[in-house]
């Protein structure tokens, strides 16, 4: 397109530069004729001219500027036929047919340029025949000469043409090739464009999907560390816990002790009972010892039952805590679950966490019974000893009602024994149980310890993913500018 382009414009430009050429010659022989005076050779002149502008404003209009080469041509040797024919020929005509030869050069085209040398040809030959008879003599003696020259300038402009033709060829494949690598050049335009395009719209998804990872990770790293602040709650409950349940223990292996002691002196009371009816004549005597030791005996009964109110009192402390370690576990696996894979780890501990409060709940249950059982014959302990000190009271005023007396003490002794051995038993499972839960509490406190560490280095590790995130999100947003910069350019 290029190339048929550049030979249109080139065309055109040669028409108007041959008009031109071709007019100032014309009106140059036209003017002399009219100076000398020579209107019938003015005439021939005139109409030619008139012919070759008229004719070409004809082919301008109608938009065919590759007919006026040949239209050039025909007008232009018609003329000089034409005068030859009229006026005869000489030296000037064959000048005239000259300059209509290189005019037919002009263009280029080689059936241009043979029309007009077989024109010049015949122009020059009827020349010969119809010579100016001032100038015959002149033309029969160069009539050859003149004819090997119109025909050594035929032949150069020949070359001329063909010169032309190669350059012009050569023209048109670089215009060819150009254009192709125009066409090759705007197609990879084209898809470098594309492709950038699809690139910006990459980068920019992959750059919002960089932002909601961090915000995500954002959003985690909080729920971890509000996690961790729980599970920190979490030990230092359990810390608390395992301190009451040691001090738990405390206090039952003291009330353990004072069982014991309460037993021996229980023994020692039933065997001095039984030797009572031996020793009535020194139960006056001792009557007082036996109530300073059941005074003795209601105090420490007292003092069981303030240890066994304080140990209830533990006993729901622990309750407490065990529920609210319960609630924990049980937020710790809504929170572990709403982390996905990475929280799979804190789940396992949350859930061994809610085991172990059940499994607490369960032994302060049981411990809470065997309590109550504790409570219930303490009171009637206490019961049974402000009885006996009636009875010993009423012994020291009335001891005609003795030996009476040292059956019903001997009974409730006996009853008392039972008791305190049941007491006893129960008192040991409940220090084993408390041993137990403090055992189990340190073992807890450690997990949720190494559970708070672990997510201590998962927060490091979520805070360094972040970090890393930024980093190619900004990378991403250079990136993204660098493609849009490119593909603006």
């Amino acid at each position: 397109m290029e190339a048929d382009t550049l030979r249109l414009q080139d065309l055109k430009r040669k028409n108007v530069i041959m008009l031109v050429a071709f007019s100032i010659a014309v009106i140059g022989a036209l003017l002399v004729t009219i100076v000398q005076g020579d209107f019938d050779r003015s005439i021939v002149y005139g109409t030619g001219l008139t012919a070759y502008i008229v004719g070409y404003l004809i082919i301008t209009f109608i938009k065919k500027p590759h007919i006026f080469p040949y239209y050039m041509v025909l007008v232009g040797y018609a003329t000089m036929l034409c005068y030859i024919v009229l006026h005869g020929g000489g030296l000037q005509t064959l000048g005239i047919f000259f300059f209509l030869l290189f005019i037919s050069t002009a263009h280029f085209i080689t059936s241009v340029f043979i029309g007009g040398l077989v024109l010049g040809l015949i122009g020059i030959v009827l020349t010969n025949y119809f010579p100016d008879p001032l100038q015959v003599d002149v033309l029969q003696q160069n009539f050859l000469s003149i004819l090997v020259a119109y025909v050594l300038s035929g032949m150069v402009s020949i070359v001329v043409i063909q010169l032309n033709k190669g350059q012009f060829k050569q023209i048109e494949e670089l215009l060819e090739q150009s254009e192709k690598e125009a066409l090759e050049k705007e197609v990879q335009h084209e898809t470098l464009r594309q492709n950038v395009a699809n690139m910006i719209t990459q980068i920019s998804n992959v750059n919002d999907r960089v932002q909601h990872s961090v915000e995500a990770q954002d959003e985690l790293a909080n729920v971890i560390t509000e996690i961790a602040s729980g599970s920190t709650s979490q030990s230092d409950q359990i810390i608390g816990i395992s301190e009451h349940a040691q001090n738990t223990t405390e206090h039952m292996r003291q009330m353990l002790n004072a069982l014991h002691q309460l037993k021996v002196e229980f023994e020692q009371s039933q065997a001095e009972v039984q030797s009572g009816n031996v020793l009535a004549t020194n139960l006056a005597h001792n009557m007082n010892d036996v109530i300073e030791h059941i005074r003795e005996l209601s105090d420490t009964f007292d003092s069981l039952t303030d240890n066994i109110q304080e140990t209830s009192d533990f006993l729901e402390q622990i309750t407490d805590v065990s529920k609210q370690t319960n609630l924990l576990a049980l937020n710790a696996s809504i929170e572990a679950a709403r982390a996905g894979e990475a929280g799979q780890g804190f789940a396992v501990v949350a859930d061994e966490i809610r085991k172990l409060a059940d499994s607490t709940n369960e032994i302060v249950d049981k411990i809470a019974t065997n309590m109550t059982i504790v409570t219930d014959t303490n009171k009637v302990a206490l019961d049974q000893m402000n009885l006996n000190l009636n009875i010993v009271t009423e012994q020291v005023t009335n001891t005609n009602q003795v030996n009476q007396a040292f059956e019903g003490v001997t009974h409730y002794f006996q009853q008392l024994s039972r008791q305190f051995d049941r007491f006893s038993q129960s008192a040991t499972e409940a220090e084993q149980n408390a041993e137990e839960i403090g055992t189990s509490t340190t073992d807890l406190s450690a997990v949720i310890e190494e559970a708070s560490a672990g997510l201590e280095e998962m927060t490091a590790t979520v805070i360094n993913v972040q970090e890393d995130n930024v980093e190619i999100r900004q990378s991403m947003e250079q990136t993204e500018a660098i493609a849009k910069k490119l593909s603006s350019s």
